[in-house]
């Protein structure tokens, strides 16, 4: 993944389905879980519509070549075990290692206003979204074009380019978000 990934032709790759409906049941029965870190929608105008349980946390300020560090936020044995086979196959697939892995919860009516992730991090990553709870009236929009993810659907997403998320339904959007490091740009091979 080049740094000029804005300039890459693709808004959007399908990437696969998964089987999300355990995931679906445990964040279904989400309340105070989305009170536990309120940074990501604290520091970024963008995101202060939305809410985010963090299970992977990794440094925006990482840059190619260094070590790959990242903290396991989440204490929820049940959920890691959901989440990392998910990641593990995303891994295998971008042959890198996952950075942030988030869920994210847009509620109804809300959105996420049109932006560019402008870190290196940011820059160079895969990120990819696969919707854990979802409506026919959530859209997510990557310059002009605009698609309703189902769903299970894992969809790689260039962050790069103007983006943004609309939930117009009367229920809330709950993505997973995985971010995976290709292997060639980590300096420390050393994975915890």
């Amino acid at each position: 993944m080049s740094v000029e990934k804005q300039l890459e032709e693709f808004n959007f790759k399908f990437v696969t389905n998964f089987d999300v409906s355990r995931l679906q049941d445990i964040v279904s029965k989400f309340d105070s879980e989305w009170d536990l870190d309120t940074s990501r929608q604290t520091k970024s105008i963008h995101h202060s519509k939305t809410i985010s349980y963090h299970i992977l946390w990794y440094p925006l300020m990482w840059e190619p070549g260094q070590e790959y560090i990242p903290s396991v936020i989440c204490q929820d044995e049940e959920i890691l075990h959901h989440v990392s086979s998910i990641v593990l196959q995303l891994e295998n697939k971008y042959m890198g290692r996952a950075g942030r892995v988030t869920l994210v919860n847009l509620p109804s009516r809300k959105l996420v206003t049109p932006h560019r992730d402008r870190s290196i991090y940011s820059k160079v990553i895969n990120r990819i979204h696969v919707p854990i709870i979802t409506n026919e009236d959530v859209y997510f929009s990557v310059e002009d074009e605009t698609i309703n993810m189902k769903p299970g659907e894992a969809w790689e997403v260039n962050n790069a380019k103007l983006h943004g998320a609309y939930n117009l339904g009367d229920s809330p959007r709950v993505h997973l978000m995985v971010d995976i490091i290709n292997n060639d740009l980590i300096g420390d091979k050393e994975y915890i």
